[in-house]
């Protein structure tokens, strides 16, 4: 989009019926980053100073519905956003080089890499969600493992 939102459009909607259209706003900058959850009942993205976790539980998906906010840090905006495989948890990246794992249900924070030289700009879990492997603008590189 050229505007700070997400939109989406329902279309599997019945011959005759109206299309859904879904507007989620309010990001200070553009989203450049988005990432299902394993079972498709979040949709996690980047561009603001959280990721920003949006409901598709019900039929409407986020319509009338209020966004998490996970792993909110002040002016630090959100680069990356890379949804576990299996378990409904999120590996963050922010623009300082940290990264958190945040889970849906209650916000618990575990950090996974400290702030480093430049933006997360790459992330991606392997299959059974036990490494982590990222990339910055700086030119870092590596892969967190979670089996410990």
């Amino acid at each position: 989009m050229q505007e700070n939102a997400l939109h989406g459009w329902k279309m599997d909607t019945k011959p005759g019926s109206e299309t859904r259209h879904m507007r989620m706003t309010g990001y200070p900058a553009k989203i450049k980053s988005i990432s299902w959850s394993a079972k498709g009942k979040w949709l996690a993205s980047s561009g603001a100073p959280a990721a920003i976790v949006w409901p598709f539980q019900a039929k409407d998906g986020p319509m009338g519905k209020a966004p998490l906010e996970l792993g909110t840090r002040a002016n630090i905006m959100v680069t990356q956003v890379a949804c576990h495989p299996t378990d409904e948890i999120a590996a963050i990246g922010y623009a300082d080089g940290m990264i958190l794992a945040v889970r849906f249900a209650d916000a618990k924070e575990v950090l996974l890499r400290r702030p480093g030289k430049g933006a997360i700009t790459a992330m991606a879990w392997n299959r059974n969600g036990k490494q982590l492997a990222f990339g910055s603008e700086a030119g870092d590189c590596g892969v967190v493992d979670i089996t410990a």
